[in-house]
């Protein structure tokens, strides 16, 4: 297992060995062996560091920013800091000298302090998410949900259960036999969901076998189509395996169609019916993966005691629900999870995308969509969630901050591991796979 102190250790012995800056993927720096007479660089790029590998403090102590220009002249550049990723306490200027410049925070309360440099006029053009950023983490275990759970919060959500329970699958199962082989079978599938709405996907299992532990993957933000390897993958493996689409969508169809959807129907889907829990898009979303995950453990071939749910961003989020809704699942993993902390803002942090709330120039916040939010919060389900979850967060991802993503942690009462990733925007590292991967085997039993 991956814990907090191999990752640090880790980290720490990548860049002290190959003498790289923080900010650069650890998993590629792994993977990329140094050669013997290494070539000039003649990359330009802003590059910050802090000065410890993990990023890891606490209250009182100062951090010290170093920022380097790659192949760039000295110049000044103004910089903001923020304590996790909405508070400034800090904005000023950097002068260079010789390609070097630092600056200092410290923490004075828990959470993160995020850095941002403007990139210099060079890069402006330049598609370079980490250049110029860099954060730091202090205490994160004593991050705290904004808001209260709603009083009601798990009665309407057995409501929706038992109206789901009603529904029949009316699977339509449609073999893949280009997909398929002598050892496993590939189906695109169909079921009946909420409100008369589809869910969409692929399912896969082991021919022949019983006793087979399940897995079920989610979705990220987007509109799009998707193949059936992953399920043909895990399928591989020894497990049956469901990937459920986030859309009441085909799966079949052109790029075209799904560009059309994007760009005109499900054009800002994430704020659809944002002030109603009963009008909110996520509502069917998060209903079709309990179907789809009803379907899974009621399989003759499931062993009914191992579940997992794997999901990245928005599709940790449906992961986090899923596991709240459906009290078979044994494991999950939430990689840089949506949907937590839509109230951050109340308690002064940054609400995890989609940002739910809106906010008035007085700053006053929606009280409609403030009150909807709660009921579709990875922070409320995470309160009452047994299963054993695995969770990433990256310092300097500002789509998803990591004060967002602990605020659901830590209301986690089960076994669970968070690994933090200092260098991490809004991503998925191939470490984080390599992590999240081994995780799942671990849990549903299989070789790694």
């Amino acid at each position: 297992m991956l814990t907090r102190e191999v990752y640090r250790n880790w980290i720490a012995a990548i860049c002290t060995i190959l003498l790289i800056p923080i900010y650069v993927e650890a998993a590629t720096a792994v993977a990329t062996s140094a050669p013997t007479a290494p070539p000039q660089q003649t990359q330009q790029d802003l590059v910050v560091t802090t000065d410890r590998p993990d990023a890891r403090y606490n209250l009182g102590d100062t951090v010290i920013f170093t920022a380097r220009l790659v192949n760039l002249p000295d110049q000044e550049l103004r910089y903001t800091i923020q304590e996790n990723h909405h508070k400034e306490v800090e904005k000023g200027r950097l002068a260079f000298k010789d390609g070097v410049a630092t600056v200092t925070a410290t923490f004075q309360t828990p959470g993160f302090l995020f850095l941002r440099i403007n990139p210099p006029h060079e890069l402006v053009n330049e598609n370079r998410r980490r250049a110029g950023r860099a954060g730091a983490v202090c205490a994160p275990d004593k991050l705290l949900p904004s808001l209260p759970v709603p009083e009601d919060f798990n009665a309407f959500w057995d409501g929706k259960k038992a109206i789901m329970n009603d529904i029949p699958f009316n699977a339509q199962l449609t073999l893949l036999e280009n997909q398929s082989n002598d050892k496993i079978e590939v189906y695109s599938m169909t079921l009946d969901s909420y409100n008369g709405t589809k869910a969409h996907g692929f399912l896969a299992k082991p021919k022949g076998n019983t006793a087979c532990p399940a897995i079920m993957f989610t979705h990220g933000a987007g509109v799009r189509s998707f193949s059936a390897q992953r399920v043909q993958t895990w399928a591989g493996y020894g497990a049956i395996a469901i990937e459920v689409s986030a859309h009441d969508i085909p799966n079949d169809q052109p790029k075209e169609f799904y560009t059309e959807l994007a760009e005109g129907k499900l054009k800002g889907y994430s704020r659809f019916g944002c002030d109603d829990r009963e009008t909110s898009y996520f509502l069917r979303m998060f209903l079709s993966c309990y179907q789809a995950a009803r379907l899974v453990t009621s399989l003759p071939e499931w062993d009914g005691q191992r579940f997992v749910v794997y999901g990245s961003s928005q599709g940790g989020g449906q992961a986090l629900a899923t596991a709240y809704l459906c009290d078979k699942v044994s494991a999950f993993f939430a990689n840089v999870s949506a949907l937590c902390d839509h109230a951050g803002r109340e308690a002064g942090r940054p609400a995890g995308w989609p940002r739910w709330v809106s906010y008035q120039n007085n700053g006053m916040a929606d009280a409609r969509q403030l009150e909807a939010s709660r009921y579709f919060d990875g922070v409320n389900f995470a309160r009452f969630i047994k299963a054993k979850a695995l969770m990433s967060c990256g310092f300097i991802d500002t789509t998803c901050p990591p004060s967002s993503v602990y605020a659901a942690f830590n209301m986690l009462t089960g076994e669970k591991q968070m690994v933090e990733m200092p260098t991490a925007a809004h991503e998925t590292p191939p470490m984080i796979t390599e992590t999240a991967t081994a995780f799942a085997k671990r849990q549903l039993g299989l070789t790694e």
